[in-house]
């Protein structure tokens, strides 16, 4: 079937009963045609009927490929073969996977062409990258003529009844959808803060409905607002303080959700005959058992009647619930995982002796050269090898080419801390966050040491500076180490001396490049130095923060950092106060509802020492009256903000009291 959106943009899907719902979209702009997301091969028939009798196939000019999920891209073959001389609009790591449908199209990459395809009309789309949401090279359209967003999976839903429309009820199904099927809210937040700066009248989604303009501003929000982190590893909340937990209440949330994919009536039917009642409208649950035994055994009956695929769809909620409210997570989803390794155990066995074949024929192949040019660590081309590019491209590189030597600040502290091993993985997520944040003219080396190489082909001064800035804070902002780390850095320009020869200026190169970096590490985290070592990136001044609040702690060093603030953290005055007799520090932030001491005592604390006395105060809390301004104005507090505030607010604040 198709529908109208407007004049000239239509959403074509296959009637179905799936909860995840699939639309491809077809614009038409006078004599081109652009289709986007063509859909899977079991839709084929239907879509490509409908496209025909919407127009002559000869205008599909362009197809749009926003990730190369099969939902959207196994129909590809089918549709190059039906069209003639068609484009492919991708990124280029999409473009690496959708080779293996052995298509013969032209690629157009949207990086190659400035993220922009301007058709004869003189209509512009503008695509956007939306990395790992939920693909690393994902992206989303927007028709700057229609000002029409095509979101690709984000805005996506999952629905037991599909609707071309959404209404108020659409975010608890956007909820479920990006809960399962995108990293983190890390990811989308970004994002949806961009998006507030469209102007969007209608988001067409790759799965569920269109939502129209009265619901743009809320579905960005609400994705903007959504909190969720997929991961393997466990969050644990470190405050014992003991609390009364309702677990009723949490089974209701899970109620609630388990209702957005399946019938009330097919619930209810789960519980009948057992200890646990269920009501709707609205959801009600009540038993005369409690505590964890009621937790545990509500998830074994769901299990026992519903199996893995409604354990599935509720996962993520179940363990944002456990982490938030520190429960043991149900009993059945560590007994589920036990069985299925068992189960696969098996299977690894019965092709252990195929496997293991292959590896040493590929080893015996690769051993010698790999163990001459490879780090064994990182699988990174090493500093030989690094050396030899440079020889080749000596003319090329010189007076425009640049080294940048990367190192983590607390790799030797892990190493004590943890084991080599655990340094080993560190180097490792090192080099995989540099390598998903290479610019093209970019390329990784291992370095000396524990230390990377990055060789930019081709800047100027303030470029590699921005550069190296840059890297630095996607490092300091990753979650993907074992623990928070910063970087220094080492950098060179490939200047060459007269009467040098090319060899011996490049091992000046070289060692230049790694006595920058110890230099850089020896004068604290996140230096960089760079045409002497005087000339510094310093963080522009250092923050204390003092507060319990982890959201708060995570906004406050986000923003800061990115303001080039160094934020240090004491989770109590006493903490605190050991802090300020060991670092320099230029302000205090501080919450005034603290354990052991509150934030009143801190600064009373601080104000008998005269020195301490004079550093600019800040107080932050969720209340905020008369009284308490009193007592902040005796003790001399700069300013008092009530939570919650604008972060532009207290950054400003910060800067004028640091002045």
């Amino acid at each position: 079937m198709y529908r109208k959106i407007s004049d000239n943009i239509y959403l074509i899907s296959k009637e179905n009963n799936n909860i995840i719902h699939c639309n491809t979209y077809l614009i038409v702009d006078k004599e081109e045609a652009i289709l986007i997301e063509p859909g899977n091969i079991a839709d084929f028939e239907a879509v490509f009927s409908d496209i025909k009798s919407i127009i002559n196939l000869c205008l599909i000019k362009y197809i749009i490929i926003s990730h190369p999920d099969p939902d959207l891209t196994a129909s590809l073959p089918l549709f190059e073969e039906a069209l003639n001389d068609v484009q492919i609009i991708t990124e280029w790591r999409t473009a690496e996977i959708i080779t293996f449908y052995n298509l013969k199209s032209k690629y157009y990459l949207i990086k190659e062409n400035n993220h922009e395809l301007r058709l004869k009309s003189g209509r512009v789309l503008r695509f956007i990258p939306t990395p790992f949401a939920h693909y690393s090279g994902s992206f989303i359209t927007y028709d700057m003529t229609t000002e029409m967003l095509f979101s690709g999976d984000l805005f996506g839903a999952i629905s037991k009844k599909w609707t071309l429309y959404a209404d108020e009820s659409y975010v608890e199904s956007m909820a479920i959808f990006h809960e399962n099927y995108m990293p983190s809210s890390d990811f989308i937040r970004p994002i949806m803060k961009d998006l507030l700066d469209y102007n969007i009248k209608y988001i067409l989604p790759q799965h569920g409905s269109v939502i129209k303009s009265n619901l743009v501003s809320k579905s960005i929000l609400f994705l903007y607002h959504l909190d969720f982190y997929n991961t393997p590893r466990r969050i644990v909340n470190k405050n014992n303080t003991s609390t009364e937990i309702d677990f009723l209440s949490r089974l209701v949330q899970i109620v609630i959700r388990l209702n957005q994919v399946f019938s009330s009536d097919d619930i209810k039917e789960t519980f009948i005959g057992s200890p646990i009642t269920m009501n709707f409208e609205p959801v009600n649950i009540t038993s005369a058992i409690n505590g964890y035994k009621l937790w545990h055994m509500f998830f074994d009956i769901v299990y026992a009647k519903r199996g893995d695929y409604w354990l599935n769809a509720v996962e993520t909620l179940v363990n944002r619930i456990s982490e938030t409210y520190n429960i043991d997570k149900p009993n059945i989803y560590d007994l589920r995982l036990r069985k299925l390794k068992e189960q696969n155990i098996e299977i690894t066995t019965k092709y252990s002796n195929l496997e293991e074949s292959l590896k040493q024929t590929a080893e015996a192949f690769s051993k010698t050269k790999d163990l001459l040019t490879r780090c064994p660590i990182t699988g990174l081309y090493n500093k030989d090898m690094a050396i030899r590019y440079l020889e080749d491209h000596y003319d090329d590189l010189t007076n425009h080419g640049y080294l940048i030597n990367i190192d983590i600040d607390q790799i030797v502290l892990i190493n004590h801390e943890y084991s080599n091993k655990v340094g080993d993985d560190m180097i490792n997520v090192l080099k995989y966050v540099i390598n998903n944040n290479l610019e093209d003219d970019e390329l990784l080396f291992k370095g000396k040491g524990s230390s990377l190489i990055l060789l930019k082909q081709k800047s100027s001064n303030p470029q590699i500076k921005k550069r190296a800035e840059d890297i630095r804070n996607i490092i300091s902002k990753s979650d993907q180490f074992i623990e928070k780390v910063s970087v220094s850095m080492g950098i060179v320009r490939l200047k060459p001396e007269e009467m040098v020869a090319p060899t011996q200026q490049i091992n000046e190169w070289m060692h230049l490049l790694e006595s920058r970096l110890e230099y850089a590490k020896s004068q604290g985290d996140g230096q960089i130095i760079f045409e002497g070592q005087k000339e510094l990136i310093y963080y522009r001044n250092t923050i204390l923060l003092v507060d319990e609040e982890q959201i708060n702690i995570n906004l406050i060093t986000k923003y800061f950092q990115e303001q080039s603030f160094k934020v240090i953290h004491a989770i109590n005055p006493m903490t605190a106060l050991e802090v300020l007799e060991k670092q320099k520090v230029d302000l205090i932030i501080s919450e005034i509802n603290l354990s052991k001491l509150d934030g009143f005592s801190l600064k009373k604390s601080l104000n008998e020492k005269p020195y301490f006395a004079k550093l600019p105060f800040i107080f932050l809390s969720h209340i905020k009256n008369e009284t308490l301004i009193d007592r902040a104005n005796r003790l001399n507090v700069n300013y008092f903000l009530k939570k919650p505030f604008y972060m532009n607010e207290l950054i400003g604040l910060v800067k004028r009291a640091i002045k």
